[in-house]
């Protein structure tokens, strides 16, 4: 008996010793963000976007809700939404695909966050100034988190084509339509406005300020030497 009560023990602190040793369960994934993030792939496969290196377009959606989760955003809908933001836009997908897909609160914001390809170019952007503080508060941290990724893809690698004016007048415009926003994630806001501050653009071999300060020369110089990635606003997102 004595022996068996010792195996007993035995057994006991072995299956302890397995449990405490044995990595803790997984929580469940997130279905939900995966089904969007392949929808987005599958929609965005063809496009690819304005860099040097002709990146794809996804990295676009993931980085911007990569960014979004980064700056705390737990809430599902505008996840999903950030990540399915430019496909009735920019893609062959209607709205009534994306709520029969994702429900009825992500298509609201994804549409919240579509411009009207109807308009000319130049009123679509003065429409996203006009109209970015009348947005609900899921459809305005999209927005933030938007600017912000095209803003530090900028300062990585200026879309091919781009004059150093074009990238300037973008910088600016952005600044415009994010100052509209106001209160709706602190640490979105607090990133954008650094950027604003000390981003750098690379034009014709030389180092220029994204937004020109009053009374101070926007040419920082050559840009031999200068690492991709140097500047922090271009550096590569990660968690």
């Amino acid at each position: 008996t004595l022996v068996a009560s010792a195996s007993t023990l035995v057994a006991s602190a072995s299956t302890l010793v397995a449990s405490a040793s044995a990595p803790a369960p997984t929580p469940a994934l997130p279905l939900s963000l995966l089904a969007a993030a392949n929808f987005a792939a599958l929609k965005h496969a063809s496009q690819r976007r304005k860099d040097s290196d002709s990146t794809p377009y996804i990295n676009h959606p993931l980085g911007v809700a990569l960014l979004l989760a980064r700056a705390g955003v737990e809430d599902p809908t505008v996840l999903q939404a950030a990540l399915l933001h430019d496909t009735v836009e920019d893609t062959r997908t209607s709205p009534a695909e994306i709520e029969a897909a994702f429900g009825r609160a992500v298509r609201e914001v994804v549409m919240e966050c579509t411009d009207d390809k109807g308009l000319a170019k130049a009123e679509r952007k003065a429409a996203q100034v006009r109209n970015a503080g009348r947005k609900s508060r899921e459809a305005q941290m999209v927005k933030l988190a938007d600017k912000l990724y095209n803003l530090r893809d900028i300062s990585r690698d200026v879309p091919k084509g781009w004059s150093k004016a074009r990238a300037q007048e973008y910088f600016a415009w952005a600044r415009e339509v994010t100052s509209k926003i106001v209160g709706v994630n602190a640490t979105l806001e607090g990133w954008l406005e650094e950027c604003y501050e000390s981003a750098t653009i690379v034009v014709d071999g030389r180092v220029w300020r994204a937004l020109p300060k009053d009374g101070e020369d926007d040419d920082l110089g050559p840009a031999e030497g200068r690492r991709e990635g140097e500047d922090g606003w271009a550096r590569p997102l990660s968690v």
